[in-house]
């Protein structure tokens, strides 16, 4: 039943892929990976991981690479560049986005395959076997997912690097070492925010090095030990995370050519030269003097600093550049499906009865669930306190670890059913609800909203970026137009203002753009609107996706006009 359920995802996965368009940020994902895989080239979207940018791009090696066009995209963004690429008239743009994101689609079935292993070791099989439900229709999972970015890979190898870490340190073999260390390394490859594992595998040790936890010792050549004392597990555990972070350094300078400079096409860029804001990029600017690392790895962190550091968001009809610590919490109840919040809460009740009981298996679960706990404390955490406040999709490396408690709340739920007739119906009730929750918003699952707060229709008003528009609907406006019978030659003039970097002139549309980000065109009426079909990306209209905020007042007083 659990692969059942991991190729009906894989299924659903597809079905969205195929379905929507590029978002923002895909082209560039996907182009820039051809330049690692084919190139070895690290000059483009520098401040992304190497592995989540390579992964997506392995099926395209017949796409070309256009290196003698690469120097004048070095160092930004690239996003024309990756779409003159992206856009190649010998192939077929929508089959190599397809490719890609099914890649990625193989990583969220690792996601699915992780979380049933975990929930059956905390809560059983039965309750794993309900949670893997909840995951398989998890419309954030659905469709991030399935998309060619780095989200379901940082997700992925957060989850297996809590889990690893706490085996080698219970367990001490060379195979659950090289799992700690390659899940680490994974994801020091894949997102910029993977330091934070440094704390959080030091926070696993104190746990285990303070806990009745006895370790165990057993690796080639050397006799089988325990070690229960603290003074012992303190020093195994030093040596653990200091392997571990050799092994991550390493990776990092193989994946970088063991080049410590930085390339040619970046020359004149320095760690300290960007100014970053914060202690990780005086760190990364220290490292950088020491040559501990590569130098473009340590930039792409930088850059990472810069551009997190003010972020425009909207939340509620507000639209800020600096973060507030409600957005999360706000975005967490508006995007996910109630059925999963109310497991949680399930789960949660659950867990407070086993520290209230204080017995071997009870505390046992604790333990085995203790290092989810830790890092999700310290995520949220930074979460809280960032200002980039942009997208729901920040959330997923604390989504995975949290459907933990939503099979301690089925556990919780089974449990009682000799007590209570309705315990096992409402189980299958629970699951119910989450698949037709889902299947009422598939395959646009990208753009769930919760039908606590008036659904999918309403969610504009309340949130926008990537939690709700991120540019994936271009192609399904052409159809809406035919079915409506509205000529795309031009005759009748269509308006767009649209949050992505694909032309919509790639769907046949004889289109005027509305220039967000230019107020002094509209201001100095260079520019007039015209009876016809305006189309705006949500994000868009909030003034989000507008390089010029204040271009967004002038755009709607002329509307209004």
């Amino acid at each position: 039943l659990g692969a059942a359920l991991l190729a009906l995802h894989f299924l659903l996965l597809a079905g969205f892929a195929w379905h929507n368009s590029a978002t923002f940020d895909e082209p560039v994902y996907i182009v820039s990976g051809l330049g690692t895989v084919k190139e070895g080239s690290h000059v483009l979207n520098i401040g992304n991981g190497v592995f989540t940018q390579a992964w997506p791009a392995l099926p395209l090696f017949e796409v070309p690479f256009p290196l003698e066009k690469l120097p004048q995209a070095a160092g930004t963004d690239g996003n024309g560049f990756s779409v003159s690429v992206f856009l190649d008239k010998r192939f077929n743009h929508q089959w190599i986005l397809f490719r890609a994101r099914m890649m990625n689609a193989m990583l969220s079935v690792a996601c699915g395959l992780l979380l049933l292993l975990a929930a059956r070791r905390l809560a059983g099989r039965i309750p794993a076997l309900f949670t893997l439900f909840l995951y398989a229709f998890f419309p954030a999972f659905i469709s991030n997912g399935a998309l060619a970015t780095a989200e379901i890979a940082t997700t992925l190898f957060f989850f297996a690097s809590c889990w690893t870490c706490l085996q080698v340190l219970r367990r001490m073999t060379l195979r659950s070492f090289l799992l700690f260390a390659a899940s680490l390394s994974l994801l020091a490859l894949s997102k910029m925010s993977a330091p934070l594992m440094g704390p959080v595998s030091v926070l696993i040790a104190a746990f285990v090095v303070f806990s009745r936890i006895q370790m165990s010792i057993r690796l080639p050549f050397l006799a089988r030990r325990r070690i229960a004392s603290k003074a012992g597990k303190a020093v195994v555990c030093f040596a653990v995370l200091l392997a571990a972070c050799f092994v991550v350094m390493l990776s990092i300078w193989t994946a970088y050519g063991f080049r410590q400079a930085m390339p040619e096409l970046l020359a004149g860029k320095s760690v300290a030269g960007l100014h970053a804001p914060g202690l990780p990029a005086r760190c990364a600017e220290w490292m950088s003097k020491a040559k501990l690392l590569p130098d473009s790895y340590l930039y792409g962190f930088a850059c990472t600093c810069v551009s997190n550091s003010e972020r425009w968001s909207f939340l509620d009809g507000v639209v800020r550049k600096t973060g507030y610590w409600l957005f999360f919490p706000k975005v967490y109840l508006m995007k996910t499906p109630p059925a999963i919040i109310f497991m949680t809460i399930a789960g949660l009740v659950l867990a407070l009865a086993f520290l209230k009981a204080r017995r071997g298996l009870a505390l046992g679960r604790l333990a085995f669930a203790a290092p989810f706990a830790i890092f999700s404390a310290l995520y949220l955490s930074g979460a809280l306190s960032s200002n980039l406040n942009i997208g729901y999709r920040h959330l997923m490396p604390v989504l995975l670890p949290s459907l933990l408690l939503c099979a301690l709340g089925f556990k919780l739920l089974i449990d009682s059913r000799r007590k209570n007739m309705f315990a096992l119906p409402l189980s299958f009730l629970v699951v119910f609800w989450m698949v037709f929750d889902s299947m009422t918003i598939y395959p646009a699952s990208l753009a769930y909203f919760s039908p606590f707060y008036g659904g999918t229709r309403l969610a504009f008003k309340h949130i926008g970026d990537s939690s709700l528009d991120w540019g994936q609907d271009l192609e399904n406006l052409k159809p809406a137009f035919e079915k409506r019978g509205v000529p795309l030659d031009g005759s009748i003039p269509i308006y767009f203002s649209y949050f992505g970097v694909l032309p919509p002139s790639l769907c046949g549309f004889q289109h005027i753009d509305i220039p967000h980000s230019a107020p002094d065109r509209l201001r100095d009426a260079l520019y007039e609107f015209k009876p016809g079909y305006y189309c705006f990306s949500a994000t868009m209209m909030q003034g989000i996706g507008s390089m010029n905020y204040d271009a967004v007042p002038i755009l709607r007083n002329k509307l209004e006009a």
